[in-house]
């Protein structure tokens, strides 16, 4: 197998899924900003803050725990 093939194999087996699942990240991020902001709206809690700036705070924080949780616990969450 050559060099080209190999990387052709890593591009369509890991680079591509790590993407997908950056994305999926990035849209429940903001779906999560989005409909929260919306629901303390209805109750008169007016954020003023940027969705995009607090979806980039959730996605942070969905890295920070899924690296925690294949560190601690790597049986169950080697998927992540």
């Amino acid at each position: 197998m050559g060099i080209e093939e190999e990387i052709k194999e890593w591009v369509f087996t890991i680079a591509l899924k790590k993407g997908f699942k950056r994305i999926a990240y990035i849209v429940l991020a903001w779906g999560i900003v989005v409909k929260s902001i919306a629901f303390m709206a209805s109750f008169g809690i007016v954020i003023s803050a940027d969705a995009n700036a607090l979806s980039a705070l959730f996605y942070g924080l969905f890295e920070i725990l899924r690296n925690y949780l294949k560190i601690k616990f790597p049986k169950k969450f080697s998927w992540l």
